[in-house]
């Protein structure tokens, strides 16, 4: 198999989720369940925790690769555990952790609750959204920028179009006494009038698609 499988119990596979796409649970000391698609139902795989059986397999989700046992034989292949997936109120393990550390339980003093967001410190790589945040950002900030330089250019140059199309237009309200200001207040009003429309309309559009 790949190498750097993570070793889980079963009942914590519900909280990552993985969902089952083949095969069963494992019952049996040495049933196991993988991700990644490297093994299928029914085979065997050598490890350094002895030969196990391959019973169910459950995709990946691109952040490890993982081996679920049963929930007895994870307990006895790591009886110490720095991580617990508990479902349960909040404030509820913050009272049970606050009893333990002051029933003088040394261990207890480093222990700490992670709820909604924080939970991401749990994860075995914590920093991959903030890195991926920042991608998003820089290509975000590339596009708009060549979005914002390309609308400039094409609406300017439709904008000077349409103008110089209408230059008999303009002729014949000059002809007719409108002032030079009058013409620009009226060309200047017309843009604004078309320019909050089609905004209004693009960011309807833009946030279905």
């Amino acid at each position: 198999g790949p190498g750097g499988l993570v070793g889980h119990p079963w009942s914590s596979a519900a909280f990552a989720p993985y969902r089952l796409d083949a095969g069963r649970a494992p019952r049996a000391a040495d049933e196991v369940v993988v991700t990644g698609g490297w093994a299928a139902p029914g085979e065997r795989v050598r490890t350094d925790r002895g030969t196990l059986r391959v019973v169910g397999t459950v995709p990946g989700l691109g952040f490890e690769d993982a081996v679920f046992f049963t929930d007895a034989r994870a307990a006895d292949l790591a009886p110490l555990s720095v991580q617990l997936a508990v479902d349960a109120e909040a404030s509820a393990v913050r009272d049970t952790v606050r009893e333990v550390v002051r029933d003088g339980v040394p261990d207890g003093a480093g222990v700490r609750v992670l709820t909604g967001a924080e939970r991401r410190y749990a994860d075995a790589d914590p920093h991959r959204d903030e890195e991926a945040l920042t991608a998003l950002n820089a290509l975000f900030g590339t596009a708009g920028g060549v979005s914002a330089f390309v609308s400039v250019f094409v609406v300017s140059s439709t904008f000077a179009f349409a103008v110089a199309q209408r230059r008999r237009e303009f002729g014949l309200l000059r002809t007719a006494g409108a002032t030079p200001g009058q013409l620009r207040r009226t060309v200047l009003a017309e843009a604004a009038v078309v320019g909050v429309l089609a905004s209004g309309t693009g960011c309807v559009l833009g946030a279905y698609a």
